[in-house]
């Protein structure tokens, strides 16, 4: 449940106890989390094939690390490990991941790709100049002058 909900937000709650923001949100998913929610594993291999899973449920890092007791840095290697991808634009929330599963990262990149370059066309041979007309162009620059 979100700060908001509670009535408080986590950022007077971190200051009191002299912790930041993201480690008062873990403290309290720890600590709110049923025992039947936790993510218990024996292997690493066995936590990543959790961490997949858990994402495909629509978790977030954050609740994953705090349900598996591990930081959500060793989440999101073991989510790249199993799957292969990078965890840049997977996030859950705001600016993360999207109704339809394409992350920002590739949203974006695609929204922002570069027209196809047109095939290069022949431009039509300019006249040459004529040995005359440059002398008359000389001529009409030493009178002006």
């Amino acid at each position: 449940m979100s700060g908001a909900r509670r009535g408080r937000t986590t950022q007077p709650i971190a200051e009191s106890l002299n912790i930041t923001v993201g480690k008062a949100i873990f403290l309290y998913e720890t600590a709110t989390t049923s025992a039947a929610d936790k993510i218990t594993f024996t292997t690493e291999a066995d936590l990543n094939k959790k961490i997949v899973a858990a994402r495909k449920q629509g978790l977030s890092w954050g609740k994953i690390a705090a349900r598996s007791g591990v930081p959500e840095g060793r989440v999101k290697s073991g989510w790249t490990k199993v799957t292969g991808q990078d965890t840049l634009g997977q996030s859950i929330g705001k600016g993360g991941r999207r109704p339809n599963g394409v992350p920002v990262k590739a949203a974006k990149a695609k929204a922002k790709a570069a027209p196809a370059k047109k095939a290069p066309t022949a431009k039509p041979a300019a006249a040459k100049a004529t040995p005359t007309a440059t002398v008359k162009r000389k001529i009409k620059r030493r009178v002006a002058v």
